[in-house]
């Protein structure tokens, strides 16, 4: 602690009453303290004649501002520098928690973004008889409600990719009417832009990328059937492909 605080403060004319009396008794009584005094007096009344006076008071209201975020960036970031590891952790923990908490509460949603990063890790797979699409389906998804009926549509391929470590795969179809194709995905149960649809129970409808889809839940993976056609075209291929569950 300085010595000569009240001193000082009495130079700045920042003390009164008894303190202030405290502080000139001592420099009357004190020669070092006098000493003190004599010098911080001498020093701001030099300061005030040598000194301009700031032109631009606003300016210089800026430059203290600027000078406070600068200060206050450089003690955050010695902060983060120092816990660094720590705050790593913290993150961490609370992603690996909201996981957990999506999984235990069954609240798992596939996004818009989502699709289209399924599509980017799809591996093209040897296509194969009718049969043994619906055994690879099987093998890849577990016992999944699924069927191709040969006698109104034509499986054109089959591929295979993963959504966050979970299974994915696409069937592409092929009809009197076009093209279509069904992604079936593990741990997700409702799709971003798709809703109930009122009047076909068990059945949610909207467009994906602008193109009709629906979709429906299977036993915790979800099922979507996309084509350019009605939706009630595309509930009757989804009634043939999707075996009693």
């Amino acid at each position: 602690m300085n010595e000569f605080e009240d001193i000082h403060a009495l130079a700045d004319g920042q003390i009164e009453g008894e303190a202030k009396a405290a502080a000139a008794a001592r420099i009357l009584s004190d020669e070092a303290a006098r000493a003190e005094y004599e010098t911080v007096v001498l020093l701001r009344s030099t300061l005030v004649r040598t000194c301009e006076p700031i032109p631009n008071p606003e300016g210089w209201k800026d430059v203290r501002e600027r000078l406070g975020a600068i200060d206050r960036t450089r003690r955050a970031e010695v902060f983060v520098g120092r816990n660094a590891w720590a705050l790593c952790a913290i993150f961490f923990a609370l992603i690996v928690s909201a996981a957990f908490f999506n999984r235990a509460t069954g609240r798992n949603k596939l996004y818009t973004g989502d699709v289209a990063r399924i599509m980017s890790s799809m591996v093209p797979m040897p296509l194969g008889t009718t049969s043994e699409v619906e055994e690879r389906v099987q093998s890849t998804l577990g016992t999944v409600p699924f069927r191709v009926p040969a006698e109104s549509l034509r499986t054109t391929g089959f591929s295979k990719g993963y959504l966050d470590g979970n299974n994915a795969i696409m069937v592409n179809f092929v009809d009197s009417r076009g093209p279509s194709f069904l992604l079936i995905i593990e741990n997700q149960h409702e799709v971003e832009g798709l809703r109930q649809d009122p009047n076909e129970l068990g059945y949610s409808i909207g467009k994906l990328n602008g193109i009709n889809a629906i979709s429906w839940d299977c036993h915790g993976r979800i099922c979507i059937l996309v084509g350019e056609r009605d939706f009630d075209d595309l509930q009757l291929v989804a009634s043939q492909i999707r075996a009693s569950d």
